[in-house]
């Protein structure tokens, strides 16, 4: 849905469309670093760049498949066959998340947008405060379809800022001058106005006026 200038106006398609385009220019960054660094592990989130954008890319999926019914695809974040629960200590340790390279996990993000914007379209026709339930543990949880849908494309947001704090410490040297912004804003200037050109820092982040 796109409003009068052109620009899009339905919050769930900007939601989808920005965490797309913030992902894959996380990945972007992550071709200017070397194999090891893209694995080196770090304290913080789910501990190094590459499991982080795994992660974020597996949640996509598994909301996709909670919200649209269907049973859960096996999880990216472990080896196929693993057998592992957050809920289940009796399980074992969680394994190494299997390695993929960047090129794989832009592949694995360009059919989860592509899920969960079908999703959002069969949302809207369905209505988007329909509910369903699902169960985490031994508990049953119910969400509106815009609930879950806004949950995980909000959800990227906070491991991105742990990417770019990852890439201030070891990344590229542009970052430790300046850390690029990927926020909604700067997905919208960049992408729909084209007024501001790839990669370009906002000028207008340094007025207190005008940002946030």
């Amino acid at each position: 849905m796109s409003g009068s200038g052109g620009l899009s106006a339905d919050p769930l398609d900007i939601l989808i469309h920005h965490n797309d385009w913030a992902t894959r220019r996380v990945l972007d960054f992550c071709r200017e670093i070397e194999p090891a660094t893209f694995h080196q592990r770090v304290g913080i989130g789910p501990g190094s760049l590459h499991d982080t954008v795994t992660h974020i890319i597996g949640a996509m999926r598994r909301w996709g498949d909670r919200i649209d019914g269907r049973t859960l695809r096996p999880s990216i974040e472990i080896p196929e066959g693993s057998i592992w629960s957050y809920f289940d200590p009796s399980k074992p340790p969680k394994p190494a998340v299997p390695r993929r390279t960047i090129d794989e996990l832009a592949a694995l993000l360009d059919a989860s947008t592509r899920d969960l914007l079908a999703i959002a379209q069969r949302g809207r026709e369905q209505g988007l405060g329909s509910t369903f339930s699902i169960t985490f543990g031994t508990k049953q949880y119910t969400f509106s379809i815009a609930g879950a849908l806004t949950h995980v494309l909000t959800h990227g947001t906070h491991h991105r800022a742990q990417c770019l704090f990852m890439l201030r410490q070891f990344g590229p040297p542009c970052f430790a001058d300046c850390v690029p912004e990927i926020g909604v804003a700067d997905w919208q200037v960049e992408v729909e106005t084209k007024e501001l050109a790839p990669y370009q820092p906002r000028p207008f982040s340094g007025r207190p006026e005008v940002i946030s």
